[in-house]
């Protein structure tokens, strides 16, 4: 087969090295919004990342002190303000840059935030993010927003389907949406009901929507990892990749509004055509050429 090369040209000047410490804190966000742009990042040459935890805060000092360099923390709250505030104030002084990954409105979570007059947005000299409308949200708090779309580190093989024994695999891996699969459960469980086994599900994610469905044609998978509660990153790629429909439901309301397509993208580089709401996906979705929405 063909191999593909990439290839850097450097100019012989001298180099300024450059330091990212990156700060991933989400399991499930982490892969995609910062260790995987952490591996490209290395192929930049002069420039080192270290990966570390917000509960080693207080020890960045000595490592921000060596070399300059970014301070990137993703979904991080500031439990103790004072050391947290501390720390940061530091790497200022030091004239560190200090950059906050956050994918996800904190809308959600807003009442934690607003008790520290959302110190988390307004500390840093800037907040990436991953859409316009949360770029629009955060700038309330900082003025520097950076928006970086989602996007995957490459394409899977091109998919072989076969369908000899006519049976349809249903993926649905989401996390934290049971107000929006709720209301369409019943139709899911009628549809399952009457196509008996030529109807099967396969799910990474959210163990009460597979308690939900009323039929033996079900998969939880991944059990064994992170308590149950959902499978690795490299785990749900496979099982998306083995999927013929990608359940993408989204109830309209100003928190989901602010999400990403990345559950799309996902899916349509996998090649498991997408049933998904109109909420966020319309604008990525062409209905009836690269996937299904519904409305009811």
């Amino acid at each position: 087969g063909i191999q593909e090369y990439v290839i850097r040209v450097v100019k012989k000047v001298p180099l300024h090295p450059l330091r990212v410490i990156s700060m991933p804190s989400d399991p499930v966000c982490e892969i995609v919004r910062l260790k995987i742009p952490d591996q490209f990042y290395q192929t930049i040459p002069g420039v080192e990342v270290i990966e570390t935890t917000p509960d080693k805060m207080e020890s960045l000092q000595q490592i921000m002190e060596e070399k300059a360099s970014i301070l990137l923390m993703q979904r991080t709250e500031f439990s103790n303000k004072v050391s947290e505030l501390n720390t940061i104030n530091f790497m200022a002084e030091k004239n560190r840059v200090l950059l906050h990954e956050f994918d996800d409105c904190p809308m959600r979570w807003d009442a934690s935030y607003s008790q520290r007059n959302y110190i988390e947005f307004r500390a840093f000299h800037g907040i990436q993010t991953s859409t316009p409308l949360l770029g629009n949200y955060f700038q309330q708090y900082n003025p520097n927003v950076l928006i970086f779309p989602n996007e995957l580190e490459y394409l899977p093989p091109e998919r072989a389907y076969a369908h000899q024994d006519d049976q349809v695999t249903i993926f649905y891996g989401a996390l934290n949406r049971t107000e929006d699969w709720q209301d369409i459960m019943p139709v899911l469980n009628e549809v399952a009901s009457r196509y008996g086994n030529r109807i099967h599900f396969k799910i990474t994610a959210d163990r009460q929507f597979y308690e939900a469905l009323h039929t033996s044609q079900k998969e939880y998978v991944g059990e064994q990892y992170n308590e149950g509660n959902y499978a690795p990153y490299d785990l749900y790629k496979d099982v998306l990749y083995s999927a013929d429909i990608a359940l993408l439901p989204l109830k309209d309301n100003l928190f989901n509004r602010m999400k990403s397509d990345l559950k799309f993208i996902e899916s349509a580089a996998h090649g498991a055509v997408v049933l998904a709401s109109p909420t966020v996906y319309e604008a990525t979705v062409r209905d009836g050429r690269t996937g299904f929405l519904y409305r009811n």
